[in-house]
């Protein structure tokens, strides 16, 4: 039996400096690995390269990289519950299981003291008097200034986030690796039988102690046949099947014992002249010193060949003997995959091997349990993704591997991964665009964004009963006004020159419809605007300023006051074309004289939903609805910079066939970000965006994108988005779940932010679900249950306890 509360294994501890009872110091850091799946073959490559060269100059040291798993069951602590959608989201969430992965760095002085006893050492014998201790173990500031340097190199990669250990986190380290990772209580490691137990689990251990072991080839990476098709291909690190995929309690050591390259070299000397002696005696002999003669002429050709002694294992914890022997063949099966037969000790070696894997007590490894090896081969043994990262912030999705609550950061406050927070959603009709939108931006709301939508497909009426105290809901009705004033400002103020444009932009709309404005056209109409205000205090309205410049030219007043010649602007074709939007005009009715009837109230509402669908067959109209839902971005977010906001254009293809919309989307994709907002479109292939100038202005301008389901495949976006193959690789690897009998229904994209992409889930609990459908029967019942109740909440909670009933 360990105790270990009498015979703590750690003397002091500063931040992240440990003074172990034996005489080590130790710098220890947690480090985050890339997410799983996310990696390319390169990628990997790159990896191993990052390691190798942050390593290869340490000093004599000991360097430990510990990966830890270990099954939790998710909380939902951090989760918020303010509101209807959030209480059910976290409600959907409590109680999954999952696998923790930690993984932490330690690098060990230990002078003199490692791999030099060939017994069985026992860790926890009583140290030396503090003071004696304290003595002998100041650390040597040039050891720290060379682990710093390391530090600093693989904080540089892209591909790391790497932190110093706190306070007080080796002393907890320590209490749960001795106590088989309970959180909830202290337990003795007992050795009965040539077994190992920690509490009531059982400890088994695999071990890597020689070369031997290893095939004649080891890699950076390997094909992943887990994630693996015909179609495509998916790659991890040759040792990553041994993480997250065994979904039981287990730890990776991975160490490696940094000695002077030479004095390693002079060992394979050494052993190569012991088998050249008695190469007569054994074929193995023979052979192994022809091996290590070639190795050697290696290393006088190769600079950048550098040996250290490393050591392997794989520890796992069981509940009891038939989950022991279920573990024990799965991790067997993955070594055989990777042709390695490996060492599976018992009694005394298997304790000193667990002892010694823990960070204070490395120093005493049996030195029978480590080999010699490059440097670049023992890497390609290391663990190089883990789960899914989650930032800090953002909007829950949710993970591939368990379902898991996931946030990813899309405003992105520190402009840590994007410059602008534009997006596109690429979803082929039914493949789940308007619920990937809704899940959005139902959380932005509740975060308390601003949001202007643009929709022609009437996805987000729900969105709008479920909050209704912030929503403004504009649908167009045939032979009704707007409700949009675009020539309103608030009485006792004029407008700036933002305002102006906007109005030039709209005039030209209704003046030019589709035609391109000339640059004297469109500073006449501004100087008309200008004066029109400068003028006309009351009742400032479209058809207003049409009779203002129907005056402005009976009298002459265009040419006289304004110096408007009638080759600048074309008074008498404005008031033609402009006649149907006044008096008995076709298009009167947007714009009634009665300027008070027109300005919406915006005060309190952050949701303002454009409801267009019905103007749908006249591009006139369109034009026009969406020039004046310009006002309202700037009214409700632009104005004010320190609002969070989005504007989202659904059906965007067909609202960008008018030239006048392109150009309108252009100038947001790159301005939008300079008033601390954000844009995002909805396309159903980008070959729906046109092909010229434009269009790729907007797709330079975006760095964000959600790519759903495409069963006619990915050739065009990968081109279009210049999306690289091993995202062309993720993006075929998309499966959506919706079952009837399926234990967890989902729909997948690929979510891509600046140069990283991964593929995320959108699992929803029932009720999210309910209240995101756009169209079928479920959708219809539950609206004719909101028409009863007029509450959203009561109608959805009423649809899913009547379809409890008739399933029961």
């Amino acid at each position: 039996m360990i105790n270990i509360s009498e015979y703590s294994p750690i003397l002091s501890e500063s931040k992240n400096f440990t003074q172990s009872a034996n005489g080590d110091q130790i710098l220890a850091y947690r480090i985050v690995l890339p997410e799983i799946y996310s990696l390319s073959e390169n990628q990997l490559d790159e990896i191993h390269s990052t390691w190798v060269r942050a390593l290869k100059n340490l000093p004599k040291c000991i360097f430990l990289k510990q990966d830890y798993y270990i099954k939790r069951e998710y909380d939902g602590k951090k989760m918020p519950a303010d509101t209807y959608l959030q209480k059910a989201t976290k409600k959907n969430a409590i109680g999954k299981i999952y696998t923790q992965h930690v993984c932490n760095i330690f690098f060990i002085n230990a002078g003199n003291r490692y791999l030099k006893s060939g017994s069985i050492t026992n860790p926890f014998k009583k140290p030396p008097s503090e003071e004696a201790i304290k003595k002998q173990i100041q650390l040597d500031q040039a050891f720290k200034n060379e682990i710093s340097a390391a530090i600093e190199f693989l904080k540089g990669s892209s591909f790391f986030s790497i932190a110093p250990l706190q306070d007080g986190h080796a002393s907890r380290l320590a209490k749960l690796y001795f106590n088989g990772f309970e959180n909830d209580k202290v337990t003795d490691i007992i050795r009965q039988d040539e077994k190992l137990y920690i509490g009531e689990k059982r400890v088994g251990t695999f071990v890597i102690k020689s070369v031997k072991q290893l095939p004649e080839n080891v890699s950076s990476s390997v094909v992943d046949s887990k994630m693996s098709t015909g179609e495509y291909q998916f790659f991890r690190g040759m040792f990553d099947g041994f993480g997250l995929e065994l979904s039981f309690d287990h730890l990776y050591n991975q160490i490696l014992f940094f000695d002077p390259h030479s004095d390693l070299k002079k060992e394979v000397m050494s052993l190569e002249h012991n088998l050249h002696q008695t190469r007569q005696f054994s074929p193995d002999n023979k052979k192994g010193s022809k091996d290590l003669k070639k190795y050697i002429d290696e290393m006088a050709d190769d600079d950048k060949i550098r040996l250290v002694k490393a050591h392997f294992n794989i520890t796992f914890f069981a509940e009891d003997q038939q989950s022991y022997k279920s573990y024990q063949s799965q991790i067997t099966q993955r070594f055989k995959e990777l042709d390695i037969t490996p060492y599976y000790p018992t009694g005394n070696i298997q304790a000193n091997i667990y002892n010694h894997s823990f960070f204070t007590y490395a120093s005493g490894l049996d030195k029978g349990n480590a080999f010699i090896i490059d440097l670049q081969q023992a890497v390609c043994l290391f663990s190089n993704i883990s789960s899914y990262r989650e930032d800090k912030e953002g909007i829950y999705f949710t993970d591939r591997v368990s379902n898991l609550p996931l946030l990813k950061d899309i405003w992105d406050v520190k402009k840590k991964y994007i410059k602008a927070r534009n997006f596109i959603i690429v979803a082929p009709t039914g493949e789940g665009k308007s619920v990937l939108a809704n899940t959005i931006f139902s959380q932005l709301l509740d975060q308390g964004y601003y949001i202007v939508i643009n929709d022609l497909g009437d996805s987000y009426k729900k969105l709008a009963l479920l909050y209704p105290d912030i929503t403004v809901y504009l649908e167009f009705e045939p032979g009704k006004p707007l409700g949009i004033n675009p020539f309103y400002v608030e009485k006792g103020t004029e407008p700036n020159i933002i305002k102006i444009n906007e109005l030039v932009e709209f005039v030209r709309t209704l003046y030019l419809r589709d035609k391109q404005i000339s640059d004297e056209e469109e500073v006449s109409i501004r100087k008309i605007l200008n004066y029109y205000y400068q003028n006309i205090s009351e009742n400032r309205s479209f058809p207003n300023f049409y009779y203002f410049v129907e005056f402005l030219n009976k009298e002459k007043l265009l040419e006289t006051k304004l110096e408007i010649d009638s080759d600048l602007f074309n008074a008498k074709s404005f008031l033609h074309l402009c006649s149907e939007f006044v008096g008995n005009g076709s298009y009167a009715f947007l714009f009634p004289s009665d300027a008070k009837e027109l300005d919406i109230d915006l005060s309190g509402k952050r949701l303002v939903i454009n409801e267009f669908g019905k103007a749908a067959g006249d591009p006139l109209l369109i034009s026009i609805l969406l020039n004046l839902s310009n006002a309202i971005d700037r009214k409700l977010i632009w104005e004010d910079k320190t609002k969070r906001g989005y504007t989202f254009y659904d059906e965007c293809a067909k609202q960008m066939k008018f030239p006048n919309v392109l150009n309108t989307l252009e100038w947001k994709f790159q301005s939008i970000r300079k008033q601390e907002g954000g844009i995002g479109i909805v396309l159903q292939t980008p070959n729906q965006f046109p092909k010229n100038e434009t269009a790729e202005s907007i797709i330079d301008n975006t760095q964000m994108y959600f790519i759903l389901n495409n069963t006619g495949g990915y050739e065009d976006i990968v081109k279009r988005f210049k999306f690289t193959n091993h995202q062309h690789h993720q993006l075929k690897s998309i499966t959506n779940n919706f079952s009837a009998d399926a234990i967890t229904k989902y729909s997948e994209f690929m979510f891509t932010r600046a140069k990283h992409s991964n593929i995320l889930r959108i699992h929803l609990a029932e009720a999210v679900r309910c209240a995101f459908l756009t169209e079928g029967p479920e959708h219809m019942k539950i609206m004719d249950l909101y028409n009863e109740y007029d509450s959203m909440e009561i109608a959805i909670n009423k649809f899913i306890s009547n379809n409890k009933q008739l399933t029961s």
